[in-house]
Parts: structure tokens; sequence; C-alpha cells
């Protein structure tokens, strides 16, 4: 009989802090009368990335979906998604997750079931046992049957990944009324005679993100994991509170 493929597939794109990508976790739809469909019984063969193994099972190493290995690593290296995303990221897991928990639970409580009955017909068979021993042999004592209590099913709790843990990185911080601009990468002069372009920035917060605002322009920098400045991604659009998508006008130079 066919049954909804085990695969375990990506779903929504979502950003790390510094604009990295990650995915949701979701489960095939497939049908399958094995536990995978073709495609994801060939994806699982794969060593890289691609493979995301099987939703009953731990996340593979090298899989780019939330909750991996290589998500808790890299939240380290690229800076923790919004709360926003974290939430949504969560919350397709727990949908990924709901039918498999569900089935585990009703098998659970079936097989205690079963049990239950096989003690509760083996405690009759020995009461009927020890009665007519006891006709037989009028003058010893038989003791009571040990009554045996029924098992009781567990209950099945969705485990969360663990982060994996990493050594702490040392990053000397300058206090903010120090902060000198930081688009210049050597503070020596050039071996050759270049045109040089200084943009002076300041730390800002827009939605929950930090990032390097360059008032001139309202140009927007990334905040790297050691206070630096990151890549150019827009500019600032104060009169609808939002970050446009605009070429950085300094490259061309």
């Amino acid at each position: 009989m066919a049954s909804q493929c085990l695969g375990r597939k990506t779903g929504e794109k979502l950003q790390f802090g510094d604009g990295h990508y990650f995915y949701t976790e979701k489960r095939c739809t497939k049908k399958t009368e094995t536990i995978l469909c073709k495609i994801c019984e060939k994806n699982s063969l794969k060593k890289n990335h691609e493979n995301n193994g099987i939703i009953t099972e731990e996340i593979p190493r090298k899989s780019h979906i939330y909750g991996s290995p290589w998500y808790n690593l890299n939240c380290e290296d690229y800076g923790n998604p919004s709360s926003e995303d974290m939430a949504r990221a969560k919350k397709a897991q727990d949908e990924a997750r709901a039918d498999i928990i569900a089935t585990v639970s009703a098998a659970t409580v079936s097989a205690a079931t079963v049990s239950a009955a096989t003690v509760s017909a083996a405690t009759v068979s020995a009461t009927t046992v020890k009665k007519r021993t006891f006709k037989v042999a009028a003058t010893e004592q038989v003791p009571a049957p040990v009554q045996v209590a029924a098992p009781v099913a567990a209950p099945v709790v969705a485990t969360t990944p663990v982060k994996a843990k990493r050594q702490p990185k040392k990053v000397a911080v300058q206090p903010q009324e120090t902060v000198k601009p930081l688009a210049t990468e050597s503070v020596e002069p050039p071996l050759q005679d270049l045109n040089c372009i200084t943009i002076t920035v300041r730390k800002i917060e827009h939605n929950g993100r930090k990032y390097y605002l360059n008032s001139d322009k309202d140009k927007l920098y990334t905040v790297m994991p050691d206070g630096g400045v990151g890549k150019y991604c827009g500019r600032l659009d104060k009169e609808n509170d939002r970050i446009a998508d605009f070429p950085d006008s300094d490259s061309e130079r």
C-alpha cells in the first residue's frame, strides 16, 4: 500500500544576520511503496548539502536546513537570523514532523494495549493453574497470583536540535566614541598612485538588524561578525522605511 514519502526537503529560503541563506524543513509529498520516493532516494546517496536525509532521522551534517550542524555552526559566523525568521523556520519544522510524531504515538499506545492484554491473559492462566493445584493437594497453601501492572505508554516529545558549540573568537571591539571610518582597509600610503574613496559611516539598527549607514547618500553596508564593514546592500528609503535595491555608485569609479 502506497504511503507518503519520508524524505526531508528544503522549503523556504531565509537569511542569517549578514545575508547568507539557509532553508526551512518540509516533508516530501509524493506517494511511494517504500520509505523514499525515487527522487529522495537518489538525493540520499549524495554527500553534499543536497542530502537532507529522512524525516524520522537526524538532519545530515552538511545539509543547509534549519537545525542542522551546518546551520548551528554558521549562526556564529554569519549571525543569528531575525526572531521572525527563526519562528517561521521552527514552525515549518514542527509541521513537517507532525504526522510522524502522531504515528509514533499511536503505535506506542497500540503496543502497550497488546502488551497489557498479554499480561492479563497470563495472570488469568496462572490463577486457573493455582486453583486446580489447590483441589489436588488441599493441604498445601497456594500463594495468591501476583498482579502485574500494565505498562503505560510514554508520550513522544519532539526534540529541538541542540546547537553545536564552537570555541569563541577573540574580536577586538572599539568603543563607540572612538569609531573611525571603516571603509579604508589600510592606513599605509598606496604603492601606486590610486584613486581612493573615503566613506564615513555610523552604526544603525533597522527592522531588528544592524547596519553601517553612509548619511551622505543613505547607503547601507552589512556589519561583519568582527565589527568591520561588510558588503553594500542598498540604500535606506527613509520615506517608506525600507531598504531599496540600488546599484552602488562608488563601485563604478
